[in-house]
């Protein structure tokens, strides 16, 4: 897996990038495995997008991700994610709601 997500809380925007581990942890199932599954016909098509990928779209989603010193210092918006999650519950927790207002 690599894909990048553009993140927009309506104040501020970032791009964060997400490799193989996250992607494969939130997803449950693996890069090579989730192209299969869509078919011969999607595996032709280089610019196909997977249904679970594009299923989180204007999705809210919590993101764990790796800091580095150049995304404080020089405000760079480019963030590496270590997880993600899709549980309501836990999103809630760390007021979430605030964002969609």
């Amino acid at each position: 897996y690599r894909f990048d997500l553009k993140v927009d809380d309506k104040k501020n925007s970032a791009t964060f990038n997400v490799f193989d581990k996250a992607a494969r942890d939130f997803f449950k199932i693996s890069c090579s495995d989730m192209i299969l599954s869509q078919g011969t016909e999607s595996i032709a098509a280089k610019d196909s997008i997977p249904s679970a990928i594009s299923d989180i779209v204007n999705k809210s989603c919590l993101f764990m991700v790796d800091v580095k010193p150049n995304n404080i210092n020089e405000n760079v918006n480019n963030y590496i994610v270590k997880r993600m999650f899709d549980d309501p519950v836990l999103i809630g927790k760390f007021g979430a709601s605030e964002i969609d207002d």
